[in-house]
């Protein structure tokens, strides 16, 4: 019985673990325009707009883009970019602010995804991060 119990603890420890973020990942990854402030600001809008109830509410605050990574769940492989963190708060269809989601959004050339999470690059099995 003690032989199954630290078995399927194992089990479980080892599937919590996720895919780490490499060094020969970051180095072969590639980087291709850095988008400007205003540019990336533009497109997260433009991407959050259509599905908000009140896209003139919208309150949207965002660093700069930095060389980052990001991954929709720490089981998938990162993609490398330059990600921009967004402080994301509109009107509900009360009328009333959600209050402010952080949600990060990676830049790659053409290339733009988003990423929803509340860990931004704090080392726990995070969806994103900076590698700067």
């Amino acid at each position: 019985m003690k032989l199954v119990l630290v078995s399927v603890l194992a089990l479980f420890l080892t599937a919590c673990a996720g895919t780490q973020v490499k060094p020969e990942d970051i180095r072969n990854a590639n980087f291709e325009s850095k988008p400007t402030q205003a540019e990336a600001d533009a497109r997260i809008r433009a991407y959050l707009e259509p599905v908000l109830i009140d896209p003139d509410s919208l309150r949207l605050s965002c660093n700069a883009p930095r060389k980052g990574w990001g991954r929709d769940s720490m089981f998938d492989k990162p993609i490398f970019g330059y990600l921009v963190v967004c402080s994301v708060n509109a009107k509900n269809r009360l009328g009333g602010y959600t209050g402010a989601k952080r949600n990060s959004y990676i830049f790659n050339g053409n290339y733009f995804k988003a990423f929803y999470s509340e860990h931004v690059g704090d080392g726990t099995g995070t969806h994103s991060g900076y590698l700067e």
